[in-house]
């Protein structure tokens, strides 16, 4: 084994993950590999882990690939949100509070959308 992981590989793993577009991967896999040899290192991923901030799909990716929290939960928020999205939309919540069987008689798809529209919860004008 050479240590390498071709950056072919990569791209097809992060687009069977389902949360970025194809855009998205190809940004982020353009992004991974720095010295366009179309092969990521080892130390190649580690800086790039390690790096600061970057846009939004390649923080996405960085949650999805290499949680930095305990629990693995940014991923499963961004995995929520959709490809090509970093927020969650009304629907996504819904599918989250129904992955997580959090419904009920009493919390039903019009209490959950009536959670999600409060603006109390975010800043206004966000939704």
């Amino acid at each position: 084994s050479s240590g390498l992981m071709d950056l072919d590989a990569m791209a097809n793993a992060l687009k069977n993950l389902g949360s970025l577009t194809a855009e998205e991967v190809r940004n982020v896999c353009a992004d991974l590999d720095k010295s366009k040899d179309r092969h990521i290192s080892y130390a190649e991923f580690r800086s790039w882990i390690k790096n600061g901030m970057g846009t939004r799909e390649i923080e996405k990716a960085k949650a999805i690939l290499a949680p930095s929290d305990s629990d693995g939960l940014e991923a499963v928020f961004y995995n929520f949100c959709g490809a090509g999205k970093a927020e969650l939309d009304g629907k996504n919540f819904f599918k989250l509070c129904e992955d997580c069987q959090l419904l009920d008689p009493k919390m039903n798809s019009a209490q959950v959308d009536l959670i999600f529209c409060d603006t109390r919860v975010k800043k206004k004008g966000t939704r």
